[in-house]
């Protein structure tokens, strides 16, 4: 059965090379959803970190999360730096986290929607005007970044 966009909405995945890529939110929830999000984020990723950079303020601005809105937050990799020996600096992470060379983001990250349900904040894939203007914006701070992007 094919998912409509309006359904699950879209995540989108940089990785330390500056590499964009597009992908489903998934369609379990709980802790599959957790797993299915990890083995995006990384193979070896068991939790995940919500990070809400103030580098994001341009597209969130204005956007309130009652009535069915959205925000786009990023997802990184919790135990990276346990698991891996060599740093992979994610230039594009780190810049909306203003973080630089002190506290990087290291490895893959995702940029999903969180949402406000019954139950409070949770996370859900990106509906289509915040997944085109989140798409616009990362696309522009590749083309600012790439030649600080890890090899």
């Amino acid at each position: 059965m094919e998912v409509s966009f309006e359904e699950r909405g879209w995540i989108i995945k940089v990785t330390p090379g500056c590499g964009i890529s597009v992908h489903r939110f998934p369609m379990e929830d709980g802790d599959k959803e957790r797993q299915v999000l990890c083995e995006l984020i990384s193979g070896g990723c068991d939790f995940y970190e919500v990070v809400r950079p103030w580098g994001l303020q341009e597209i969130n601005r204005g956007r309130a999360l009652t009535g069915g809105g959205q925000r786009v937050v990023m997802l990184v990799d919790e135990e990276f730096m346990l698991r891996r020996e060599q740093p992979e600096f994610n230039v594009v992470g780190s810049f909306l986290y203003g973080s630089g060379s002190h506290n990087p983001i290291l490895g893959n990250i995702l940029f999903v929607a969180e949402e406000r349900d019954l139950y409070g904040l949770t996370l859900a894939g990106m509906n289509e005007e915040l997944f085109m203007q989140t798409q616009m914006f990362i696309e522009q701070l590749v083309r600012k970044w790439e030649e600080n992007c890890y090899a």
